[in-house]
C-alpha cells in the first residue's frame, strides 16, 4: 500500500445502511453507501430519533489533518476531544492511571524506527524494533484529560482487557461501563447510558504530540474488540434516532489549528452542506464502511480494475496499491518520500506501509 497526501476537506461522503438487526454482520438488501460532495454521511436502517449537534458541539479542526469532536463520559460529565472514526468500532479515552511507554535510545528516535512494520522495513538499527521497559519514560498522556472512574456515580466496572494496534504502536487498557454523551457539555447532547468503553492505561507515543484524547469508533460491531457494542450501535439499539442517518461535515481551515472545522449530525442529512444529488453504492462488508471502488482516474491515467475500499473519517490520507499511486504521482511529477511516509503512516492507523506522495 502507498499513501497519497490528502489536504482538501471537500471529500466524498458515505451513507451506509446496516441490517435491521445490528447484532449481526449480515448485509441486507438495503445496505448502501451514499456519496455527496463535502460530507461523510452514514445511513442506518433502524428507526431512531434525529439529533443535531450545534456549533458548540462542533468538530474542531487542526490544520485539516485532525478533526475532533467532544464527548462526555460519566456523572458528573468528564469531557474528551476524540477522533470521530469510521475506520474503527471501539471508544477509548485515557484513564487516570495512564502512564508511559518506554524511553528509546537516540538511534531509535527517527520516525522510520517507530515500532511495527515500518521499523522492520526502514530502520537501520533493527534493535529499535523491540520494546524495552524504562520507568522514566516520558508519558504521552501528559497534558491530556484522563477519565477518573472514582468521580462518576454511574460508572460500572467491567471485566476484560484490550489492546488496539495503530501501525505497530499500540494502546492498551481495561473496560468500563458508563453514560456516554455525544457532543460538548452544555449542548443538546445525545445521551447513551450503559455503554462499554475502553480506559487506556497506556497510549502510544504517536498520540503524545497530537490533540487527540481518544477515539470514538463509528464502524460495525463485528469490528469491535471483544465484541462489545460500540456507542453508536448501542444508540441504535436504544432507538435514540428518528432517521437512519448520521452526517459528518468537514470544513477546510488550512493551517489554522483549534478552530471550527465542521459538525456532526446524528439522525439526518446535513441539508446546509449536502447537495441534492445522491448516489448510492452497496456495502460489501459490515465491518468497516467498505464498498467496491470501480475505477480511478487522474489526468491521463485511469484504471477500472476495481478494488475494495473503505471510507475512513479518522485518516487524512488516501491509501492505495503502490503501483496505482506511482502512476498517479508520475502524472503530477511527485517524488516518493519514504521517511516522511513512515512518520505519517502512524497517524492513519489503517495503511500498510509505503511512500507518501505529496500532491497538494
Amino acid at each position: 500500500m502507498a499513501l497519497l497526501a490528502y489536504k482538501s476537506t471537500w471529500i466524498l461522503c458515505a451513507i451506509v445502511a446496516i441490517p435491521s438487526h445490528s447484532e449481526t454482520a449480515t448485509l441486507s438488501s438495503d445496505s448502501r453507501i451514499l456519496s455527496c460532495e463535502g460530507l461523510y454521511t452514514s445511513s442506518l436502517t433502524l428507526s431512531i430519533r434525529q439529533y443535531y449537534l450545534t456549533d458548540r458541539g462542533a468538530i474542531v479542526s487542526y490544520g485539516d489533518v485532525e478533526y475532533l469532536g467532544e464527548i462526555t463520559i460519566g456523572t458528573p460529565a468528564q469531557t474528551f476531544r476524540v477522533v470521530l472514526d469510521t475506520g474503527s468500532a471501539n471508544l477509548w479515552v485515557p484513564d487516570k492511571s495512564c502512564n508511559s511507554w518506554p524511553v528509546r535510545p537516540t538511534v531509535c528516535e527517527p520516525s522510520s524506527c517507530d515500532f511495527g512494520p515500518i521499523c522492520e522495513i526502514f530502520c537501520e538499527d533493527k534493535s529499535c524494533c523491540r520494546r524495552t521497559e524504562d520507568p522514566k519514560a516520558k508519558n504521552p498522556c501528559h497534558g491530556k484529560r484522563r477519565f477518573d472512574m472514582g468521580r462518576s456515580s454511574t460508572y460500572v466496572k467491567t471485566d476484560g482487557k484490550w489492546e488496539i494496534d495503530y501501525m505497530g504502536s499500540s494502546v492498551e487498557g481495561f473496560f468500563g461501563n458508563d453514560t456516554i454523551r455525544f457532543g460538548a457539555e452544555e449542548t443538546e447532547q445525545l445521551i447513551v447510558p450503559g455503554t462499554v468503553f475502553g480506559q487506556a492505561k497506556r497510549i502510544a507515543p504517536l498520540f503524545g504530540p497530537t490533540h487527540i484524547e481518544g477515539i470514538l469508533g463509528l464502524a460495525f460491531k463485528s469490528l469491535a474488540i471483544d465484541g462489545f457494542t460500540p456507542p453508536l450501535i448501542r444508540a441504535i439499539d436504544l432507538k435514540l434516532f428518528d432517521q437512519p442517518i448520521f452526517t459528518a461535515y468537514f470544513k477546510r481551515v488550512g493551517e489554522q489549528v483549534g478552530v471550527h472545522g465542521g459538525h456532526i449530525t446524528y439522525g439526518g442529512i446535513d441539508r446546509d452542506h449536502c447537495e441534492e444529488a445522491i448516489t448510492y453504492e452497496r456495502l460489501t462488508s459490515a465491518s468497516y464502511w467498505q464498498f467496491r471502488l470501480k475505477a480511478v482516474q487522474s489526468k491521463k491515467y485511469s484504471s477500472n480494475i476495481g478494488w475494495e475500499a473503505m471510507s475512513d473519517t479518522g485518516s487524512s490520507f488516501i491509501a492505495a496499491p503502490a503501483p496505482i499511486i506511482e502512476k498517479i504521482a508520475k502524472e503530477y511529477g511527485a517524488q516518493a518520500e519514504p521517511r516522511r511516509a513512515a512518520r505519517s503512516l502512524h497517524h492513519t492507523g489503517h495503511a500498510g506501509g509505503g511512500a507518501l506522495l505529496p500532491c497538494c
